[in-house]
């Protein structure tokens, strides 16, 4: 009978445990979402300067990694810390691709154009 007591206790614990664990998550998306939205408007203006100005393009987007770097330190649950490990990717590639811009290569739009679709999709799927 104790161990069936002991095993309910603990039982309950872990669902608190779970309980605590969404709640942190869901404030973490509200506190980060916002930064995240920005992330996202910073990296598409930043794109569209590519052509234009691809030394400043490279600036922004750079600036951009920083910041989603710091909007995702409190999204450590699944599946937002995967879409964060995602999008850090694909913006690492639009990285990639300013700095060959910058250096003078000329870079596929439609190569940007998908990097910027997938980035979109990736942070999509963080909160």
């Amino acid at each position: 009978m104790l161990a069936t007591f002991a095993g309910a206790v603990l039982t309950g614990c872990s669902a608190v445990s779970d309980i605590v664990a969404g709640e942190v998550n869901n404030a973490a998306c509200a506190v980060g979402s916002g930064a995240i939205e920005q992330v996202a408007s910073d990296v598409t203006t930043a794109i569209g300067d590519i052509a234009v100005d691809p030394a400043a393009s490279l600036a922004a987007l750079t600036a951009a990694e920083g910041a989603l770097g710091v909007a995702a330190v409190g999204l450590t649950a699944e599946p937002a810390a995967s879409a964060i490990e995602d999008a850090k990717a694909t913006l690492g590639e639009l990285v990639a691709l300013a700095r060959d811009a910058s250096d003078g290569i000329q870079v596929d739009e439609k190569e940007i154009a998908a990097l910027l679709k997938q980035f979109s999709a990736d942070l999509s799927g963080v909160c």
